[in-house]
């Protein structure tokens, strides 16, 4: 199946939002100085990000001895680059 352009298009203005939060995310982001800090006071507002976040930080991908259990720790262990992916995803 071959879409036109103008298909392409239509189908990409139907597309919701990115939240608010996600929004927020990804212009602290920017920052070439991102604080860490900063950044997991705007991830720590969308609950279900925060979810998402610390249980990939803590899936056995990392092999990290110990538990995660807060943002902070999980956006240093992640790297801001998967802590984007998850968010916008």
């Amino acid at each position: 199946m071959t879409l036109s352009l103008e298909q392409v298009i239509n189908k990409v203005r139907q597309l919701p939002p990115l939240p608010a939060v996600v929004m927020e995310i990804l212009a602290t982001s920017a920052n070439e100085d991102v604080n860490v800090t900063v950044l997991a006071r705007k991830i720590s507002r969308d609950p279900a990000l925060v979810s998402r976040i610390l249980r990939v930080a803590n899936s056995s991908f990392f092999g990290l001895s110990g538990k995660i259990g807060s943002i902070d720790q999980a956006v240093v262990v992640l790297g801001l680059h998967n802590v984007l992916l998850l968010a916008t995803a």
